[in-house]
C-alpha cells in the first residue's frame, strides 16, 4: 500500500514537471483516439501513465533487495511458460512497454532463466547506470541499444533468452523501422 501510494505521488510529480513528456503522451493520445477522447480523459490517461512508470521504477528498487525471495512471494511465472522456456534453453521473447516489464525480467532472472536485456539510455548517463544496476542485482545482463547485436548475439550463441520490447524507438540510422500500426 505504502508503494503503490509513493508511486501515484510521485507520478503525479513527475506528469506535473515534465512538460515535454506530458506534451508527447497527449501527442500520442490524439494519434490513437483523435476526438473519440476528450481532453479530460487524455490529461487522465497521461497522468495514469506517469503513475504506472514511477510504479514500475519503484516495484524495480523493490524486487532489487533480496529480489529471489520477494520475485518467489509475488511474482508467478505460469508453470507451462516456465516449461515451455526450459524445454527451449535460449531464443527471443518480444513483448511491449505493458504491465510491469521490469518485474517480469527480474522474475526470469530470479527463476534461474539466462536473460539479457536491451536497454535505452533513461535520463543522465548516471540515472542509467543505476537503473542497470537494479535490473542487474538478479543476474539479469543488460545490453545497451547502440551496439547491442553484438551482445544478444552473444547470448543467443549460448542459448541464452534475449528480451525485447517491441514499442522502442531506434532510428533508422541504427537499424530501426517505423511501423504504424496505429
Amino acid at each position: 500500500p505504502e508503494l503503490l501510494w509513493l508511486a501515484r505521488l510521485l507520478g503525479d510529480l513527475a506528469c506535473c514537471c515534465d512538460r515535454r513528456g506530458r506534451r508527447i503522451a497527449v501527442a500520442n493520445l490524439a494519434v490513437i483516439y483523435g476526438a473519440r477522447a476528450t481532453p479530460w480523459r487524455r490529461r487522465r490517461l497521461v497522468r495514469a501513465s506517469f503513475r504506472h512508470a514511477a510504479r514500475v521504477l519503484l516495484d524495480m528498487a523493490w524486487f532489487s533487495r533480496d529480489g529471489r525471495a520477494r520475485c518467489a512471494a509475488w511474482i508467478e511465472l505460469d508453470p507451462a511458460l516456465r516449461a515451455w522456456m526450459h524445454a527451449r534453453g535460449g531464443g527471443i521473447v518480444v513483448t511491449g512497454h505493458l504491465g510491469n516489464w521490469e518485474a517480469a525480467g527480474q522474475a526470469a532472472a530470479a527463476a534461474d532463466f539466462r536473460l539479457t536485456s536491451v536497454a535505452k539510455r533513461i535520463g543522465s548517463a548516471r540515472t542509467t547506470r543505476r537503473i542497470n544496476r537494479l535490473r542487474r542485482q538478479l543476474g539479469q545482463q543488460i545490453v545497451m541499444s547502440d551496439g547491442a547485436i553484438r551482445g544478444l548475439l552473444r547470448a543467443l550463441r549460448a542459448r541464452e533468452w534475449v528480451a525485447l520490447l517491441l514499442d522502442q524507438a531506434t532510428d533508422p540510422y541504427q537499424g530501426g523501422v517505423w511501423v504504424d500500426f496505429l
